[in-house]
């Protein structure tokens, strides 16, 4: 056993990991939340008319929240060596459906009431989230161990829409003020971006981790201000072939 296992790394250290490589696993982003909090508070003071001491308790709620507000996906990767480095395509996305299927939460209208409650309330979430990105990949390969950077041009957007419903007609009168117009809750931006790469296992099938830096040139958002941040993050296991 002991001979086997000496083998194994000693070709794992000999053999570098071939040309195409397949990766895949958990995406985080980030998005810059400042703008949408003044705006969730305005939102309350002037169309909801939320008494004072009310507002005094929302806003320190939302004090609470971090500026940067990181969002999970799902993602992979395809790179393809050129010799000097190696092409990758990459590729993250998250929607309500996978956010349901995680849960285990059925299509269609959530309850957000108790059953008790004299009225039923439900919420409808829509949500989408991705990114594309395009780079070239120096990496360092040492069988066992390899790393790198990269450097490329990204493209990513989302949103998200909330519908509530009601049995009871004055509750869904005070509901129809939470009715935002599609894309209020929407981003998107392009630019470049910097990877650093790590991996670590035998050269056919490794963990990976790496950290990115998204420098947006032109960026959109809805009437709430999402906006893309800088700050993104990935793990998971690549086959090299």
């Amino acid at each position: 056993m002991k001979s086997v296992l000496v083998v194994i790394l000693l070709a794992a250290w000999a053999v570098p990991s071939c040309a195409l490589g397949l990766g895949g696993g958990l995406w985080a982003d980030t998005l810059d939340v400042r703008d949408t909090k003044d705006f969730l508070i305005g939102f309350l003071q002037d169309e909801v008319g939320v008494p004072p001491q009310e507002m005094e308790e929302i806003e320190a709620a939302l004090a609470e929240v971090p500026d940067l507000l990181p969002y999970p996906m799902l993602g992979g990767f395809l790179s393809l060596n050129v010799g000097l480095g190696a092409l990758e395509l990459e590729a993250s996305y998250l929607s309500d459906s996978l956010v349901r299927s995680f849960a285990g939460l059925e299509p269609g209208p959530i309850p957000i009431t108790e059953p008790e409650d004299e009225f039923e309330i439900t919420v409808d979430p829509r949500l989408g989230a991705y990114r594309v990105a395009l780079g070239w990949h120096p990496r360092f390969d040492m069988g066992l161990f390899a790393a790198g950077v990269g450097i490329g041009a990204a493209l990513t957007g989302g949103g998200l829409d909330l519908i509530f419903d009601t049995d009871d007609e004055d509750v869904g009168e005070f509901l129809s003020q939470f009715e935002f117009e599609d894309g209020t809750f929407s981003w998107s931006a392009g630019g470049p971006m910097l990877w650093g790469h790590l991996e670590l296992g035998l050269p056919f099938l490794r963990a990976f981790v790496r950290g990115n830096l998204f420098l947006p040139i032109f960026s959109s958002s809805g009437a709430a201000e999402l906006r893309a941040a800088s700050l993104g993050a990935s793990v998971g296991l690549v086959l090299r072939l």
